[in-house]
């Protein structure tokens, strides 16, 4: 199925006057290594139409890419992603199971105040073994295997992340699936804290390290929504 951004407008519940769109050229975002991945994902921008794509190619492999964004917590996102299948042995709950086809990644920078101690105690070994990239908080949605659809639940490396599935399995692969989120909704419910903190960053993984598998993802459209949109996901 092919869109063109005008013709997404019109099948999400908003206008696009309403929509303020990230920058998709692949020269806007920051690649992100990580420490320990000897092998990083193949990121490639190709075009659909009118509409910039961002291609994922993971074999073995593991890498993203970041973008900074100042948006406040309340901010609505909208975006589309595809990909090729589900990795084969994904799950959320143990670490050889983190891979997933694709990833998009909300980065958000929770005050010191919001944090206890020991929070800020973890986050700080986590950055020395993961590197400064480590976010304060994040939510990371997945399209996942095994795991249900709408399941919430830490990452298997560090409770900084709440994972969040939106598609499962392979009846959709190959298809291009759009979403809208509240994201601020999905922060209090993946976190039980309010309100949500800024919103500083976004990020794109696909990535099959732990499983071995190879997938290709593909992302475009990611925009963020000015207003409430009625019929959105959350």
């Amino acid at each position: 199925m092919r869109f063109s951004f005008a013709a997404l407008a019109l099948l999400l519940p908003l206008s696009a006057a309403l929509a303020q769109p990230l920058d998709m050229r692949l020269s806007a975002w920051t690649p992100q290594l990580l420490p320990k991945v000897q092998r990083p994902t193949q990121w490639t921008q190709t075009s659909e139409q009118d509409a910039v794509v961002i291609e994922a190619h993971a074999a073995a492999s593991a890498s993203g890419l970041t973008q900074k964004v100042d948006w406040p917590g309340d901010t609505r996102l909208g975006w589309r992603w595809q990909v090729s299948h589900s990795v084969k042995n994904s799950r959320l709950a143990v670490k050889a199971g983190d891979d997933f086809s694709a990833r998009l990644y909300v980065l958000f920078d929770p005050p010191d105040d919001q944090l206890t101690f020991g929070e800020r105690a973890k986050l700080a070994l986590g950055r020395r073994l993961f590197g400064d990239s480590l976010p304060r908080a994040a939510l990371c949605y997945v399209w996942g295997t095994e795991d249900r659809v709408g399941t919430i639940a830490p990452n298997a490396y560090t409770d900084r992340v709440r994972m969040i599935v939106l598609d499962q399995g392979d009846a959709q692969a190959g298809r291009w699936q759009i979403h809208e989120r509240d994201l601020a909704a999905d922060y209090i419910a993946a976190f039980g804290r309010a309100p949500a903190p800024r919103i500083v960053g976004l990020s794109l993984m696909s990535d099959t390290d732990n499983t071995g598998d190879e997938v290709r993802a593909r992302f475009a459209d990611i925009q963020r929504i000015a207003k409430t949109a009625a019929g959105s996901e959350r």
